[in-house]
């Protein structure tokens, strides 16, 4: 009994010892936390104030540069009315001591009419170019109507001098004058365009089965007369064809001699009304067949009396006219439902126009075409609304009133695009960029004004740009501008810039 009581006595003071322990070394914890906590909230102090001394002396060095400058202006200022009160009183000494300069001696009228007309006269067309703003009242002795300096530029803020290079100068660095309008700029790009007849007044013969062509009498452009032997063609197709058009004929032939005794049996009563209408019925069942069968024939031009030919099945003419289409080479193949005989009534050309979906909202019906050489061939008739989807484009057609044109050819052709009012197109070639500015070149006597323009519109091969601050009768540089371009900011002999 004793033992256990000194065991659970030595047991209490062990837990005893240990929850001490653990007392102690809390308080230590928090010990170190709290001098952790003061030295952090030393070191923001510390920073805090390094950063607000830091402000006070920029605002104090800020407000002493304030009085410096103010105390130098007043200071310049001073000294500006110091030397002009000098000036003032330096002239009126002069006029004080010269009052016989205020009326002029009868000398000095002589002599100044020995004075040469160009200095006499601000007005003079021979001023130098930086005066020409103020005296082109006179452009009688110069070609572009002495174009001056102000007016050339459009706008008085300009930032670009003249840059003077005679005629033979440009000419030597590739460069050309072309007027600021000009048909020939803006006829658009070139586009591909087959030629053909017109569709409206043509005759096409085609065939729904594939056929071959065995026999050639006539070619494409020859002028043709309705029932002339055009080519043979031959299938086996059109051979069933032509044993169920005899058979027919045969049949209705027969037919037609039963329903015609039929009739006169019924006339004179020895059969009755329904046996005759059901041989008339079939003799007439037989004559829709047999109109089927020739029609057909028909439709591949062929002659449905006489259908055969030398070699094939005779194809003739179905009327008067051109040959715009008709095979080529004998052996050709023919497929199912394409024409190949076409005769046009009448000469007149069109062209069939592919044009991209990109820039059709250009080209408007009325819009003017061009050829290659920048001659007026004639006008758009039609613009398709369906976008072929195979080349993302759609098919404009023109018809042609003048040039030289053969039927099946592809030619270039231009046609001019509907044009924003108060805008000038201009080529590619007589614009350049220049840092921000979109610069022109205009002529002038002594060689070319930069001009800072405003691009409205961007094209294939041209710009179209705000016509605003132009006569339309300007003369603009193009070709290799880069040249020009050097000149205005120094790169060179003769250019001059701000």
């Amino acid at each position: 009994m004793r033992e256990d009581f000194l065991q659970k006595i030595e047991l209490i003071k062990m837990r005893a010892n240990k929850v001490l322990a653990d007392k102690i070394l809390l308080r230590k914890i928090a010990l170190v936390a709290s001098a952790v906590l003061v030295v952090v909230l030393l070191i923001v102090f510390i920073a805090t104030s390094d950063m607000t001394q830091d402000k006070q002396s920029m605002a104090h060095s800020e407000q002493s540069h304030q009085t410096q400058d103010t105390h130098s202006s007043q200071d310049f200022t001073q000294e500006q009315m110091k030397e002009q009160n000098l000036t003032e009183q330096d002239s009126q000494q002069d006029f004080a001591q010269s009052p016989q300069n205020l009326q002029p001696s009868e000398q000095d009228f002589a002599s100044s009419s020995q004075v040469p007309q160009a200095l006499q006269n601000p007005q003079s067309p021979l001023d130098t170019p930086k005066s020409i703003g103020t005296n082109a009242q006179n452009p009688q002795n110069s070609q572009y109507s002495a174009l001056n300096t102000q007016e050339a530029r459009g706008d008085t803020s300009t930032k670009y001098d003249e840059v003077k290079v005679s005629a033979s100068q440009a000419q030597g660095l590739g460069i050309k004058d072309i007027p600021i309008q000009n048909p020939s700029i803006t006829r658009g790009v070139p586009f591909n365009a087959l030629i053909d007849f017109d569709d409206k007044e043509s005759a096409t013969q085609s065939s729904t089965f594939d056929v071959v062509v065995v026999g050639i009498s006539m070619r494409e452009g020859e002028a043709i007369n309705e029932g002339d032997e055009i080519c043979e063609i031959n299938s086996n197709e059109l051979n069933n064809s032509y044993f169920e058009l005899e058979n027919a004929r045969n049949r209705y032939r027969v037919a037609q001699e039963v329903a015609q005794k039929d009739k006169g049996l019924y006339e004179s009563g020895v059969i009755s009304q329904r046996e005759y209408q059901t041989s008339y019925l079939a003799s007439r069942e037989l004559y829709l067949k047999l109109s089927q069968l020739e029609n057909s024939f028909k439709l591949f031009g062929i002659d449905p009396k006489n259908p055969k030919g030398k070699s094939g099945f005779r194809v003739v003419a179905s009327s008067s006219g051109i040959l715009s289409v008709a095979p080529k080479t004998t052996g050709e193949k023919i497929p199912a439902f394409t024409p190949y005989v076409r005769i046009s009534k009448s000469s007149d050309l069109l062209a069939r126009i592919k044009i991209p979906a990109s820039i059709s909202d250009y080209v408007v019906p009325g819009s003017k075409v061009y050829s290659e050489q920048g001659q007026y061939v004639g006008d758009i008739s039609t613009v398709s609304v369906v976008i072929d989807k195979t080349n993302n484009s759609i098919t404009a057609i023109a018809k042609l009133q003048k040039g030289v044109f053969r039927v099946g050819e592809v030619a270039d052709i231009y046609i001019e695009g509907k044009q924003p009012k108060g805008t000038f197109a201009l080529p590619s070639d007589a614009i350049i960029k220049n840092g921000k500015d979109n610069l022109i070149f205009i002529k002038t006597q002594e060689g070319y004004i930069p001009r800072v323009v405003n691009i409205v519109e961007k094209r294939s091969k041209s710009f179209v740009i705000d016509s605003s601050g132009f006569r339309g009768d300007e003369k603009v540089a193009s070709g290799s501008l880069i040249a020009l371009k050097g000149l205005i900011n120094n790169v060179g002999i003769g250019g001059h810039s701000h």
